[in-house]
């Protein structure tokens, strides 16, 4: 059997309290964003805003919107003459934040 040697980060605990805050700075982030899309979303049926969620993952969060027929009204179709609403990126801004633009 090999020995090996096991160097741990100095200040480990500090490093992950960085991390745990990184984290809950975005679910704060997150929980602004859902509840102004919340407020923004049409209520036809409710489906939608209902389904308007923070999904917490290792290091961060994410808002999404699980109805089924979320995709027709964040984007439209055209076809049917519904036009977009663009729910999330309105509560995005409408908190003060701004999407970062890709590059490529």
């Amino acid at each position: 059997m090999d020995d090996f040697d096991l160097e741990l980060i100095p200040d480990l605990d500090i490093e992950i309290a960085k991390l745990v805050d990184k984290s809950d700075t975005a679910v704060d982030a997150c929980n602004k964003i859902a509840d102004a899309a919340r407020s923004l979303a049409p209520s036809d049926s409710g489906d939608y805003r209902a389904g308007i969620k923070v999904e917490r993952f290792k290091g961060g969060a994410r808002v999404v919107a699980t109805a089924r027929h979320s995709a027709f009204i964040e984007f439209g179709v055209p076809g049917r003459n519904q036009p977009a609403q663009f729910v999330l990126r309105r509560a995005v801004d409408s908190v003060g934040l701004r999407f970062k633009k890709r590059k490529g």
